[in-house]
């Protein structure tokens, strides 16, 4: 994996962090439903890279990113490892 993959890793876990921050708050169901979309695009995102990442490590053993989950639950503040509503 490359510094940029790794770096856009980083940003995809920064940006799930900052939408399930924002789930807490109080939103219209638009929001929310935005929110739950970007959520599900930015996991997807993530999903993808980490599967890069892991390709790659069977070719070479460099690796710099520990590949940490994060989702959020609806309604609730950020949680490592639960599922996404589907929208």
């Amino acid at each position: 994996m490359t510094g940029m993959g790794a770096a856009l890793m980083m940003a995809h876990r920064d940006n799930l962090r900052r939408y399930c921050q924002l789930l807490a708050t109080d939103l219209t169901d638009l929001e929310r439903d935005l929110i739950h979309r970007r959520i599900a695009e930015t996991r997807l995102d993530l999903d993808r890279l980490e599967r890069e990442r892991a390709r790659d490590a069977d070719t070479s053993s460099d690796q710099s990113v520990s590949a940490a989950p994060a989702s959020c639950e609806p309604h609730t503040t950020c949680a490592i490892g639960s599922s996404v509503k589907p929208v």
